[in-house]
């Protein structure tokens, strides 16, 4: 069976421009690379996987819910569509640790609307 890998997700914050979303190994990782930022660090040592949301499109406005067969409780997952094609997946199992997510995508998106770039 195939489960999705935990993350941590932001969606701009101090490490990035507001229109991007980063998914750290953890929080550990992400307030790594706040402090490295911070110290004016011109990179940051940890790991990061990045995608611009200008162009982007969030394919479920309303969560949806995922029943794997190792969790007792349904999961809700989001996706978000960059202006490429990739479709973005993130998940939790309370239905309220998505709400951050949601809105800042939401945010982002609304932010970059009138980006003219492509």
């Amino acid at each position: 069976s195939w489960d999705w890998k935990s993350k941590y997700v932001v969606v701009g914050g101090v490490v990035s421009e507001p229109w991007v979303i980063n998914m750290y190994y953890g929080k550990r990782d992400y307030d790594i690379a706040v402090s490295e930022i911070n110290a004016k660090r011109p990179k940051v040592s940890i790991k990061v996987k990045s995608w611009s949301l200008i162009g982007a499109r969030l394919l479920t406005p309303k969560p949806r819910k995922i029943h794997y067969s190792t969790k007792n409780r349904p999961w809700y997952y989001i996706v978000v569509q960059t202006h490429k094609g990739k479709s973005i997946k993130i998940s939790h199992p309370v239905l309220d640790g998505l709400k951050p997510i949601i809105e800042g995508v939401k945010r982002a998106i609304e932010h970059t609307k009138t980006y003219q770039g492509f």
